[in-house]
């Protein structure tokens, strides 16, 4: 009844009075926040977020264009979660410059530079790392989710992935770097603290999402 009454009513209703009603009777659309402020935790028990193989097929998808994109001479803009890694981004290149920065600082007076870098997936810093420093000797060690760890060691095979902090944690770093991965932590206080013991002088936390009030 109503759908037959609909185009009559729309015809001689004003239409600001069309929209007023239109906006009382259709039911409201719930929009899901992007963030959510969990003070207490979070249960991810069900959640496999990243570990997924078409999540690493897609990141493994863009990996050789992203490895050319950063070859030196390079601006250093390209992203690794965008479709068209071609593409430049200010932040991306401000991200690689800071991590050259902080690679610098912790490795000078130093023959090797030891790294972990937990949860980073199938091994992008390390590739910044190495056309930012290519004479830089590196001992690099990534902690992901298993499908991410099974794609990164065929990719860098020079590079150690391990699936576990268990496995991450059997040694201390010269540098101990989380770059977008500190908030998928559920206890993420504990996790800093391991963070920050297994690193016997440089902690880079970056890429963390934020709240300035809630």
């Amino acid at each position: 009844m109503m759908a037959t009454l609909r185009p009559l009513l729309k015809a001689i209703v004003p239409p600001i009075v069309w929209l007023a009603v239109k906006k009382l009777v259709e039911p409201k659309q719930t929009q899901l926040p992007d963030w959510e402020l969990c003070p207490n935790g979070f249960d991810n028990t069900h959640a496999r977020g990243w570990n997924l193989a078409r999540v690493a097929a897609s990141e493994r998808s863009r990996f050789a264009d992203f490895r050319a994109q950063v070859v030196a001479p390079a601006v250093l803009a390209a992203a690794h979660e965008v479709d068209d890694v071609r593409m430049e981004f200010s932040w991306a290149h401000n991200l690689a410059i800071t991590w050259g920065y902080v690679l610098a600082r912790a490795a000078a007076g130093k023959p090797q530079l030891n790294v972990l870098d937990w949860g980073g997936g199938l091994g992008h810093s390390f590739l910044l790392a190495r056309s930012l420093w290519p004479e830089l000797a590196l001992s690099y060690c990534i902690k992901d989710l298993p499908e991410m760890v099974k794609a990164g060691r065929e990719l860098l095979p020079e590079v150690r992935f391990v699936d576990s902090d268990a496995d991450a944690f059997t040694q201390r770093y010269d540098l101990v770097i989380a770059s977008g991965s500190m908030h998928y932590a559920v206890e993420w206080r504990t996790q800093l603290k391991l963070l920050a013991n297994a690193a016997t002088q440089w902690l880079y936390i970056t890429r963390l999402p934020t709240l300035i009030q809630a």
